[in-house]
């Protein structure tokens, strides 16, 4: 699958599939620990926050999911 980069820095889009994430509230954070098993995997940072990358399946196709998928304290 081909990502094409958007007119705003830290944004993704899949190219045909309308999606976009703003990854900008992940620039400058230090990782302090990472692990990882078949399905996972998990950075903490300085500050305790956590985010996960999952390999998943949706109707028989493999994709990625984030946790958090925006920046927790905007909400």
């Amino acid at each position: 699958m081909e990502e094409k980069s958007s007119k705003s820095a830290g944004q993704t889009a899949s190219a045909g599939k309308g999606c976009s994430v703003d990854w900008s509230w992940l620039a400058g954070r230090k990782i302090v620990r990472a692990e990882n098993d078949l399905q996972n995997m998990v950075f903490e940072f300085e500050d305790g926050q956590t985010f996960t990358v999952q390999a998943l399946m949706y109707k028989g196709e493999a994709f990625l999911g984030f946790k958090p998928y925006k920046d927790p304290k905007a909400s």
